[in-house]
């Protein structure tokens, strides 16, 4: 049997990281005067590093955002170092995607160096035949860049791939790169603003899988 290429996210989907790294945004803000609502992690869910400090940076005097950054970095790995996780469905599923000799990337909005950290303090980074960072690609999430970029290093195209994703920002990437989309919603992500090829509650082979049987037309199941 013949698989597509899968593309995953990686925090949200792979890792357990989104909380650790609002905790990190929220104490290096602190020093500046600036805080954080929950309101905001709501609206920036999914976004870029760029985009979350221009957000922020108009709301108080913060430094350069190169200087913000290795201050926030600081922060993020020391937790990430004590406190990542992958999540528990994250490893079994691709170890299992794997076995099958399926190929498989991962296009996150992240900085590489944060995402080299994530996939490093979870254990996955050997898994992968492909990492894709925002800093490779002009336009992060929701633009298709990060992905069509995957499948080009995967050397197909990206329709026919199919990616797991788990934000509004994330699936309109995906869809925009034209491919099938698998929406792990962890979180009760509102839907509405969003069209996924498939929603499920959590990662396991089949769910992946299933979409990524090649059939004789090149569609998925």
């Amino acid at each position: 049997m013949k698989y597509r290429p899968i593309v995953f996210d990686c925090d949200g989907v792979l890792a357990d990281s989104e909380s650790l790294g609002w905790e990190a945004m929220e104490r290096t803000l602190g020093r500046y005067g600036v805080t954080v609502s929950a309101t905001d992690i709501e609206m920036l869910h999914g976004g870029s590093f760029a985009d979350d400090y221009a957000y922020f940076a108009a709301r108080g005097s913060l430094p350069a955002q190169d200087a913000f950054w290795d201050e926030l970095s600081n922060e993020m790995f020391a937790l990430f170092d004590s406190q990542l996780q992958a999540f528990e469905d994250a490893k079994d599923t691709l170890e299992s995607l794997i076995a099958r000799g399926i190929r498989m990337a991962v296009a996150s909005n992240s900085p590489r160096d944060r995402l080299e950290q994530t996939l490093a303090a979870t254990g996955l980074a050997d898994l992968f035949d492909v990492t894709v960072a925002a800093d490779d690609v002009a336009n992060p999430k929701p633009a298709p860049d990060l992905y069509i970029h995957a499948a080009r290093l995967l050397g197909v195209e990206p329709g026919e791939c199919v990616a797991v994703e788990d934000t509004v920002a994330g699936v309109l990437s995906a869809t925009a790169a034209g491919m099938w989309t698998v929406l792990v919603n962890r979180s009760d992500a509102d839907l509405s603003r969003m069209s996924p090829d498939a929603v499920v509650p959590r990662l396991t082979p089949a769910t992946v899988m299933l979409p990524a049987v090649s059939t004789p037309s090149g569609e998925p199941r």
